[in-house]
């Protein structure tokens, strides 16, 4: 089934162009690395399948639908960044239980699990936590809503290497037990080679490709020596 097609999808924020004429399609039951640059368009595009913003042109369809104010689409995706806000007064333990109201295939048992691995306290308040610990728990709710599509926006920035390996681990681990559609937008591709399926790489808001891993380390050339 095709979770994601878009023809010709353009974003404009003012005279920046941030996503620009952008076609292609996602298969389900994959786990993609969305690679670029900073400013190349990746969160822009993940917000546009997740149906936070509009187009100014082109199409963008998810689970067949435009994602822009769509509720079915919204109870099918899940968008993970560093930069989400909860109500103030909400604890760890609170957004656990308030996540399983909206996300059909929400595992509680298992956030909680994983935030008793990674030492995160249920009874503290998120932006109390540091931003280490904020962005393991955002994963941690990437993780165990277990949606039909999952779009995570550099989920292991500021993580320290021991701590990055088990998160790819354990999303890979989860994947393959209860398989979904996974967008992992990362500079450290190096790191989730053994995690990825697929590579997107944009490049000023444009498609520069969108192959199989297997594919693109047969197009990879490294070269050693001096610069002369």
């Amino acid at each position: 089934m095709t979770v994601i097609e878009t023809e010709g999808l353009t974003k404009r924020y003012g005279r920046l162009t941030a996503i620009d004429q952008l076609s292609l399609t996602v298969e389900e039951n994959k786990i993609i690395g969305l690679v670029g640059r900073n400013g190349a368009g990746k969160s822009t595009f993940l917000k546009l399948v997740a149906g936070h913003l509009k187009p100014s042109h082109g199409s963008i369809r998810v689970f067949g639908s435009a994602p822009f104010h769509n509720l079915t689409v919204a109870k099918n995706t899940i968008l993970i960044h560093d930069r989400l806000s909860f109500v103030p007064a909400f604890t760890v333990s609170h957004i656990l239980e308030t996540m399983a109201r909206f996300y059909a295939h929400w595992d509680g048992q298992l956030a909680r699990k994983l935030c008793h691995y990674f030492e995160i306290n249920l009874e503290a308040y998120p932006h109390h936590l540091s931003k280490g610990q904020q962005n393991t728990f955002f994963t941690i709710l990437g993780i165990a809503s277990r949606s039909p599509l999952t779009l995570l926006d550099e989920p292991t920035a500021g993580l320290d290497k021991a701590v990055r390996k088990d998160i790819y681990r354990l999303m890979l681990k989860d994947y393959l037990h209860h398989p979904r559609t996974l967008i992992i937008s990362s500079h450290l591709i190096g790191e989730m080679a053994e995690l990825l399926e697929e590579i997107i790489l944009l490049d000023g808001g444009m498609k520069k490709a969108h192959l199989s891993v297997e594919e693109l380390s047969q197009k990879v050339v490294q070269i050693r020596g001096s610069a002369e």
